[in-house]
């Protein structure tokens, strides 16, 4: 409805764009302005602290507090959602990566014309993380990688042996 007083939003930010997640920010805030009430359900924290005024935190289903986003910290709101104080959210980890599982030297893709030299390597034990903004390409690589895509040039080596994919199929039989 067009003069909703109340609107729920669940995780609204989930497969959209940058681009797209600031055109709902307006909208939202325009219908703030308007005196319309809105829960918006997220866990992306940035998002809380952009748009909320108040924040509840729920733990395991129940309800832990409701308070004035002003003066809540992230770590605070973390501590609330966790259940105890986080002094080292992430703590110091020594990291000896083990023997190279997959190395890609120069991968590049017949008919994408942008995935081109690309090179890595992935190390037993280790989690290798293909970031890219919407429209970046990731998948594409993982695509040449599988023989999903036709690649042009570059080696694939799988625990020593170098490997060509054609097809997935071939890809997950290695």
């Amino acid at each position: 409805s067009y003069n909703a007083k109340i609107v729920i939003m669940d995780e609204p930010t989930s497969s959209l764009t940058e681009k797209e997640v600031n055109h709902l920010f307006t909208i939202i805030r325009k219908l703030k302005e308007r005196g319309c009430g809105i829960v918006y359900i997220s866990h992306k924290m940035e998002e809380i602290f952009q748009l909320c005024d108040e924040v509840t935190v729920l733990r395991d289903g129940q309800w832990i507090a409701t308070e004035p986003l002003a003066g809540l910290t992230m770590d605070k709101i973390i501590a609330m959602m966790v259940g105890r104080s986080l002094n080292q959210r992430f703590p110091d980890k020594e990291n000896k990566p083990g023997e190279v599982i997959l190395e890609v030297r120069n991968l590049t893709s017949l008919r994408q014309p942008s995935i081109r030299d690309v090179s890595f390597d992935l190390h037993k034990g280790e989690i290798l993380g293909i970031a890219g903004l919407v429209g970046a390409k990731r998948t594409d690589i993982v695509e040449t990688l599988f023989g999903i895509r036709e690649k042009s040039a570059g080696t694939i080596t799988l625990h020593g042996k170098q490997i060509n994919n054609h097809n997935a199929n071939e890809a997950i039989n290695h």
